[in-house]
């Protein structure tokens, strides 16, 4: 095999993990950004916990509207 096939392979196997992995994080902070977004908002109802984590409030049935197209 040539140098040059070593260097295409390289660059093609680099570029998939690459893009497997920053695919994965921009998920996650997109998410996140996204959740925090509606929170900060006022869009949802949440709680604290003993844990210091958040807890989303599921609204009641009479609450909750559906939006017709």
């Amino acid at each position: 095999m040539d140098t040059i096939d070593w260097y295409g392979l390289a660059y093609v196997v680099g570029t998939a993990v690459g893009f497997y992995i920053g695919r994965l994080h921009g998920i996650t902070v997109g998410s996140y950004n996204t959740i925090y977004t509606i929170i900060q908002g006022g869009f949802v109802k949440t709680r604290t916990l003993e844990s210091g984590e958040l807890d989303l409030v599921q609204l009641p049935p009479k609450d909750r509207t559906v939006l017709d197209d």
